[in-house]
């Protein structure tokens, strides 16, 4: 999947953050189920706190926060979810370390949602990725 978005970091070497973002992820679920491969997207609202170490024209940022997110939605109009509805919304917590040059960055982190993300169901999605960050 992917991320764009929008963050802004407030403070140096220890900081806040604030963002909006929308995710998409591309699942396959041919080998489960009699289905293509579909796209989910999301929006999210990220607020975390951070620090900074510079060192040789890099940066290591270490960052913890707390996502808001919208409804999953499906690219595919008539899928349901296997009979569920997605909650309006849900909260994750998030951990992520990132270096590189401000620029270009390379991301590690883990998303662990705290609320249901379909209703009337106790499961709990945990996301651990590794991407790169492009800044303009």
């Amino acid at each position: 999947g992917f991320n764009v978005g929008l963050e802004q970091l407030i403070g140096g070497k220890m900081y806040v953050g604030v963002g909006v973002n929308m995710n998409f992820y591309f699942v396959d679920f041919s080998t489960n189920y009699n289905l293509d491969e579909m796209t989910f997207f999301f929006g999210k609202i990220p607020l975390f706190v951070g620090y900074r170490i510079y060192h040789n024209k890099r940066f290591v940022m270490s960052e913890f926060g707390v996502e808001v997110n919208t409804a999953f939605r499906s690219s595919d109009d008539d899928f349901n979810f296997f009979g569920s509805t997605p909650t309006s919304n849900s909260f994750d917590l998030t951990a992520r370390v990132r270096y590189g040059s401000g620029k270009f960055m390379v991301t590690l982190g883990s998303e662990v949602w705290v609320s249901e993300i379909i209703e009337n169901d106790e499961y709990r999605m945990s996301v651990i990725y590794l991407g790169m960050k492009f800044s303009f």
